[in-house]
């Protein structure tokens, strides 16, 4: 084509023919439509900047960026954004450019055409709604046909764009009929008759949507209008301008789809979904939604978001809510509490995003809530349970210690003091052997619950682990914390009922004050702990104030516990023996084996000072069992000596009594040794009856069955049942020295001895009492009719070799044990 006649064409037709400098893209020239497509004069487009100066503030990023990439690498592209018109409002226009190269491939310059598209923008209006919605779809907008014929309907003209989009070549089409090409059949007569009107009337042919030919003869739509222009000579020319419709037409079948597929998702969507107004009134909810909050979709169409929001939520929500609708974000998360129909607590982790209109105006809000009750009430579990015992549900020590750091600094502002009590319960270690872990979590509860009732409410009671509670008491004075510790003892010394059985338990207490004996979490509980150590020495069932003597009788209680768990091993243990004597025959009957611990530095440690020890570390069951092993050694040897017809008795720890495996304990002792088992006498404390007593009554049995004897050790310092008593296998009973010390000058003593002997004789039981060491017991015990005794009247415990001259003869020369005592 002339270039008059393109001119003429630009003239005619609604576009910007363009040419620029690069690399800013400096427009050179443009055609005559330009001041009327933004509104400034031409001379305007042509200034510096001009291009980069109209681009819409959010489109220029994206627009320049596609610009600059394509120039560099592409022969022709084309891009779509929005311009700004001289009066503000926008245009939007397809720019498609053609790169100019220089002959070392460089590119120079760009020339082309920007096309007004703001009119087909309803369109892609819908699809941009509907995709900014669920997802973001953008389909290219295809290239521009031009076919120029003449008034006999004679191709004058075909643009590459036509060859790409209808099949055929310029060459093809050139002096052709255009209806023959392009036209359907159907349609043909219509064009005619158009194209003639617009000859005779200057009326033009509709723009609009069509269906034409391709060569293949397949059809392809197309948004077709038409100009017409004249020629050097006036002749006229008509260009008929098709835009491809086929990617629009894919474009709203993929618009319909994601709505669809949207529409789907949404329904069957694991959490709550649902379109709002601007006001929260519901729109749209999916069934998620719906069961969640318990309300019928119907029901939630007619009411907000806001309504069934919980009143410290939702103001919450609405500054949320006006901050995204002012555009300072695009959407927020809530944690809120809604208002569940039927009245269900009811937590959700909400989302709401703001959906905007073309021109970024708020339409509705999204929102999706998920459930979030459950996981929130685990959270505050575990949150709970980091700070409290799931046993009692008191305070554990993490938490025990924020409260005392919280009393102790209360209490330096009111100049007072504060408490700390350290309890540990007496025997319990017995009950949780004997009656199992489960009971012993039963009487742990129930002293947790008595322990309660014994403080105010802004005092702390905490359960450190075990059988050990502490107590924080704030602002107090001594005398009042004095009061408070006897008022635990005094309810913990009332029977527990704990699954049908009824039990006794004492507890031991010790006190630090603060700032007395420390200024820190950590003194003060060491403090505390030493005192409660001291309530224990002392027997139990009491309390004590801490002093520093406490402390160091702590430390040198460790000392002592980690000497002794390497007695053994040192050797350092040994067995001391003390007789046992028949009253009305002074017959030496057997001997009882007493542990002696001597120590490298410590020297000959006494038994009252490390049994105790022994027992509460744990370590009296396998100091037991070197015991029983030992003794039944020394008898073996005395057997082998020809010593015959004693036995050796032996102390069983309640601790040792209890484990599952002491009766293949004394059986593999027994036959380590090829020793009779009736000459080992196994001595049981009174106290281990008390509890649990068809277990303990089982084990007496299975030991009997071995052929060992059985006696009960400190009998009457207990609380055993006759009726139990009557049913254990025992041989014989030991009387306790409390009881023989005073004998001769108590009455009490006396009718408690002279009870247990005629009990005993009654039963068919020996009786046997230990502590004699005046003539006046002796005196008494022989007329009362006590079987045996044993004591310093007759000897002192002695190692085997001194004791052993004593058992050969096995008959006290005097007649009345003094020539046993002169022995020893």
């Amino acid at each position: 084509m002339s270039d008059d006649r393109f001119a003429e064409l630009a003239k005619g037709l609604d576009l910007v023919f363009w040419e620029a400098e690069l690399p800013a893209r400096r427009f050179t020239f443009v055609s005559p439509f330009a001041p009327a497509l933004l509104g400034f004069p031409i001379e305007e487009w042509l200034q510096p900047g001009f291009w980069q100066s109209r681009l819409h503030a959010q489109d220029r990023g994206f627009a320049v960026a596609l610009d600059t990439a394509h120039a560099a690498e592409s022969e022709r592209y084309e891009i779509e954004y929005r311009m700004l018109h001289a009066d503000g409002h926008e245009v939007f226009v397809r720019d498609l450019v053609v790169v100019r190269f220089d002959a070392d491939g460089r590119a120079v310059a760009l020339s082309g055409v920007l096309i007004d598209v703001t009119t087909d923008r309803s369109l892609k209006h819908a699809l941009t709604d509907s995709e900014q919605r669920f997802r973001a779809v953008m389909e290219q907008v295809p290239n521009i046909s031009v076919q120029g014929y003449s008034p006999s309907r004679r191709v004058v003209f075909w643009n590459s764009a036509s060859e790409r989009l209808y099949g055929y070549t310029a060459a093809e089409t050139r002096g052709r009929l255009l209806e023959d090409l392009i036209i359907p059949a159907p349609m043909r007569e219509d064009v005619i008759r158009l194209h003639q009107r617009w000859l005779d009337t200057g009326e033009p042919i509709p723009a609009g949507e069509l269906d034409l030919l391709r060569k293949d003869g397949s059809t392809v739509s197309v948004f077709s209008s038409h100009v017409m222009t004249h020629n050097r000579y006036g002749e006229p020319e008509m260009y008929c301008i098709d835009v491809e419709l086929t990617d629009i037409k894919r474009a709203e079948a993929a618009a319909r789809a994601s709505d669809a597929r949207f529409r789907l998702t949404v329904e069957n969507a694991p959490v709550g979904i649902a379109i709002l107004a601007l006001d929260t009134r519901f729109v749209q909810v999916n069934p998620r939604f719906s069961s969640i909050t318990g309300y019928d979709v119907s029901e939630l169409l007619h009411s907000s978001f806001a309504a069934i929001t919980e009143n410290g939520a939702r103001e919450s929500f609405h500054v949320e809510l006006e901050s995204c609708l002012a555009g300072t974000q695009s959407s927020f998360n809530l944690e809120a509490r809604l208002r569940h129909k039927y009245g269900a607590e009811l937590w959700v982790s909400s989302t709401v995003s703001v959906m905007r209109n073309a021109q970024g105006e708020p339409e509705q809000l999204i929102c999706s809530i998920e459930d979030v009750t459950e996981r929130r009430a685990t959270k505050a579990r575990f949150e709970w349970l980091a700070h409290h015992d799931p046993l009692t549900d008191l305070p554990n020590r993490t938490l025990l210690r924020d409260r005392l750091q919280q009393a102790m600094a209360r209490a330096l502002r009111a100049n007072k003091r504060a408490a700390l009590l350290c309890i540990d319960l007496d025997r319990f270690k017995n009950i949780n052997d004997s009656l199992g872990h489960d009971f012993g979590d039963n009487v742990l509860r129930a002293v947790a619950a008595r322990l309660r009732t014994c403080v105010r409410d802004t005092d702390t009671i905490a359960r450190q682990g075990g059988d050990e509670f502490i107590i924080v008491l704030e602002c107090v004075e001594d005398q009042d914390v004095a009061n408070i510790a006897r008022k635990i003892i005094d309810r913990l010394s009332v029977p527990l009922d704990v699954q049908s059985q009824t039990l006794s338990t004492g507890a031991s207490i010790g006190i630090a004050l603060y700032p007395e004996d420390g200024i820190d979490v950590d003194s003060l509980s060491k403090n505390a702990d030493a005192a409660m150590y001291n309530a224990k020495y002392a027997g139990g069932n009491t309390f004590r104030f801490f002093t520093e003597a406490m402390n160091l009788s702590t430390i040198e209680r460790l000392r002592l516990e980690n000497a002794l768990r390497q007695a053994i091993a040192n050797n350092e243990l040994s067995l001391h023996y003390q007789p046992q004597v028949e009253l009305t025959t002074a017959k030496v009957l057997g001997v009882e084996a007493l542990l002696r611990w001597t120590h490298p530095t410590l020297g000959s440690v006494p038994p009252s000072r490390f049994i105790p020890v022994a027992e509460e570390s744990g370590l009296i069951v396998s100091i037991g069992e070197w015991v029983l092993n030992e003794a039944c050694a020394q008898a073996r040897r005395w057997r082998d000596e020809g010593i015959s017809g004693i036995t050796v008795a032996v102390n069983l720890s309640a601790l040792q009594f209890r484990r599952s495996d002491i009766v293949a304990k004394v059986r593999s002792a027994l036959d380590r040794c090829a020793l009779p088992a009736g000459m080992i006498e196994l001595e049981l404390t009174e106290s281990l009856l008390m509890h649990n007593a068809d277990d303990v009554m089982r084990t007496m049995h299975e030991l009997k069955a071995i052929g060992v004897k059985l006696s009960i050790d400190d009998f009457g310092t207990g609380y055993s049942s006759l009726a139990y008593l009557k049913r254990y296998p025992v041989d014989r009973l030991k009387i306790d020295r409390s009881f023989v010390n005073d004998v001769a000058n108590d009455p009490d003593d006396a009718a408690i001895v002279r009870t247990i002997v005629q009990l005993g004789r009654s039963m068919k039981l020996d009786v046997i009492a230990e502590g004699v060491e005046h003539p006046a017991q002796l005196d008494f015990l022989t007329m009362e009719g006590c079987h045996s005794a044993q004591g310093y009247l007759f000897a002192k415990p002695m190692p085997a070799d001194q004791v052993t001259p004593l058992l050969y003869g096995k008959r006290d020369p005097g007649g009345n044990g003094a020539g046993v005592a002169n022995a020893a």
